[in-house]
């Protein structure tokens, strides 16, 4: 017997189906949802009914006046005990019910074997060596102390302290590490030996000893300075061959020194040269500061008094005499401009005297230092090595 299922997610759509269809699957025509086909619940009273067999005796139809057979046994037994006749075992009628039958459930299709999954072992990792990190990072302290006292000028403070460090490094590796690892005693007794150089011999480094201090002196002592290294010593003649004239920011340097003729230019802008020899000195004068500026107005030769004018003499003290162009001859660099030189700009003056006689063993070479505001002289020594003639 066909039966009408209605769709159990809309609600809407309705399926007619035979009654072998019940538990199986169907799509709402509605919806289009696949749901499972089943019977309402007045279908369900209907099939009860339907299903309900009543088997009572013929000859007890006539004194029994039955209404509609009820779908429940219950009610028929009221119904018959509400009647006055006796009621005997006989006169009871026999109830069949045949109760619903079962939904037939669809086989669930079986699943494909699954093969049992193999546990995967992990190998935990060996533990590694921590008393190399430090011994590491201590190597590497030493290395970077060692190449700090060749680098700054700070280096023998920067290397004490990166060897101190690496030494700390070095000893807590050795005290976690077997006695056969290496890398912890190489990085103690690396900075150890550097703790012990800095300390004890920093001139094997390229520094000075630590107990020696440069005094700070005065800066306007006239001094000899190196060029190469910057270091200066007092002395009352300056070798320029070897040092350079320093007095607070003013620095003067022998440019050149060289024997022959001068080439000038004359007062028509002609371009000339002289047919005497003359030794012609040239000296650099630099600003070495760094904030002040100087005011350098060149060296007179024949200068108003109480200026000096400059003087050269030989070793044996004779005096060299200046020697002069004539009228309105320019050659660059002789009798300069006034200039202002702020920090490190330079200027040069070019000298003209006769040739000295030869035999002497040096030059002194003698100027004032009030053309750029020192208050003592400039004095020069020029060596026989430095002379343009030997």
């Amino acid at each position: 017997m066909p039966f009408t299922a209605v769709c159990t997610y809309c609600g809407k759509g309705k399926v007619r189906a035979p009654r072998k269809m019940i538990g199986r699957s169907a799509t709402c025509p509605s919806c289009n949802m696949s749901f499972t086909l089943s019977m309402p619940d007045s279908s369900a009273d209907a099939e009860d009914k339907s299903e309900l067999e009543i088997n009572i005796p013929v000859n007890n139809l006539s004194s029994l006046a039955v209404p509609a057979p009820s779908t429940r046994s219950s009610d028929i037994r009221e119904r018959l005990v509400t009647m006055h006749e006796p009621v005997t075992q006989d006169t009871i009628p026999s109830v069949t019910v045949n109760a619903p039958t079962t939904p037939s459930i669809p086989a669930i299709p079986s699943l494909p074997a699954i093969a049992p999954s193999v546990p995967m072992t992990f190998a935990p990792p060996s533990d590694p060596n921590l008393s190399l990190i430090p011994g590491l990072i201590g190597l590497s302290l030493g290395g970077l102390a060692l190449l700090s006292t060749q680098v700054t000028v700070y280096g023998r403070w920067i290397a004490l302290g990166l060897s101190a460090i690496g030494l700390i490094f070095g000893l807590l590796a050795i005290i976690n590490v077997y006695l056969e690892k290496r890398i912890p005693f190489a990085a103690t007794g690396l900075n150890a030996l550097i703790l012990f150089l800095v300390l004890l011999f920093p001139g094997w480094l390229g520094q000075k000893p630590l107990w020696v201090f440069e005094k700070v002196e005065d800066p306007t002592i006239v001094r000899a300075v190196d060029p190469s290294t910057g270091l200066g010593i007092t002395a009352d003649w300056i070798d320029i061959a070897k040092s350079t004239w320093q007095q607070d920011d003013v620095r003067i340097s022998l440019a050149s020194i060289t024997a022959g003729p001068v080439e000038f230019t004359n007062a028509q802008n002609q371009r000339r040269v002289t047919k005497d020899r003359f030794l012609q000195i040239t000296l650099k004068l630099e600003n070495f500061g760094v904030s002040r500026k100087i005011d350098f107005r060149g060296w007179e030769i024949n200068p108003k008094p109480p200026e000096v004018a400059p003087k050269l003499t030989d070793s044996e003290g004779r005096m060299i005499a200046f020697k002069a162009l004539e009228t309105g001859a320019e050659v660059p660099g002789w009798q300069p401009a006034p200039a202002t030189l702020f920090p490190g700009k330079s200027s040069q003056q070019l000298f003209l005297f006769e040739i000295p006689e030869k035999g002497i063993q040096y030059l002194h070479f003698e100027l004032p230092g009030s053309p750029f505001g020192g208050k003592d002289p400039v004095r020069l020594q020029i060596p026989r090595a430095s002379l343009p003639w030997k």
